[in-house]
């Protein structure tokens, strides 16, 4: 896998992770907005075979609830794998420059003024610490902090 490919998945996790937030934000509000109905002059003679839409709902978002767990433990074990392989380029530049722009998700011109760089340099140094990311990956080492 090219540097790239492997750090941008932290960026995908993140995307994915946050949308499945909102998504179960959505429902839960939608859950608060239903009411019951009265009943009580009604007489009731058989069920819905295949259950009340409030049920389907809540067993829906339980559903979610469990993939944002997984998605937010996959997110985790993703982001330690990229902070291990990022701590084994050998300039500190580079550490800082992989990690701000896909940790962090700066921007150049956001990364450049906290580091005390031109935003030139900054993009010079993601092109050689992406090239020196691509040699350790392509090694397929262990991880030194597994």
């Amino acid at each position: 896998m090219k540097a790239k490919e492997f750090l941008k998945r932290l960026q995908n996790l993140t995307a994915a992770v946050k949308y499945r937030q909102q998504e179960i934000a959505t429902l839960e509000e939608s859950l608060h907005e239903l009411h019951g109905i009265g009943y009580d002059d009604v007489k009731v003679q058989q069920s819905r075979k295949y259950g009340a839409g409030f049920e389907d709902m809540v067993a829906y978002l339980e559903k979610l609830k469990d993939e944002l767990h997984s998605d937010i433990s996959a997110l985790a074990h993703c982001r330690h794998e990229i902070i291990c392989r990022l701590n084994q380029l050998n300039n500190p530049v580079y550490t800082q420059v992989l990690y701000l722009k896909y940790v962090k998700s700066d921007e150049f011109d956001t990364i450049a003024a906290s580091l005390g760089y031109s935003v030139g340099y900054v993009r010079e140094m993601h092109s050689k610490a992406i090239k020196a990311l691509d040699k350790i990956l392509a090694e397929k080492a262990p991880l030194p902090c597994a």
